[in-house]
């Protein structure tokens, strides 16, 4: 039992150092980019390109997609509306027309 036990624990420290030497080497995202932009004022994260799309998170930052409307988004929370005022979005742009 003991020289089983001790295998394993050689085992899993091989594990461990290997894990180790890998992760520098081995970046959060595919080789040649850079990590998105965390949290900012009006976002939970992202930059708004298509690679890396603003986050929204709460009825605030729903709130913030009618300013950057040529951007891109990811909803990543359910989003409870009631109570919340909705603003139309994008009234005051080239892009509004009366229909």
């Amino acid at each position: 039992m003991q020289y089983v036990l001790r295998r394993r624990g050689i085992f899993l420290a091989w594990v461990l150092l290997a894990a180790l030497l890998v992760q520098p080497w081995a970046p959060a995202g595919t080789w040649g980019e850079e990590a998105c932009p965390g949290a900012s004022d009006h976002f939970a994260g992202g930059d708004g390109s298509p690679a890396c799309p603003y986050l929204i998170a709460n009825a605030d930052q729903l709130n913030n997609v009618r300013h950057y409307l040529n951007k891109n988004f990811k909803l990543i929370a359910d989003i409870d509306l009631a109570g919340t005022p909705l603003h139309e979005l994008g009234a005051n742009c080239a892009f509004h027309r009366q229909v």
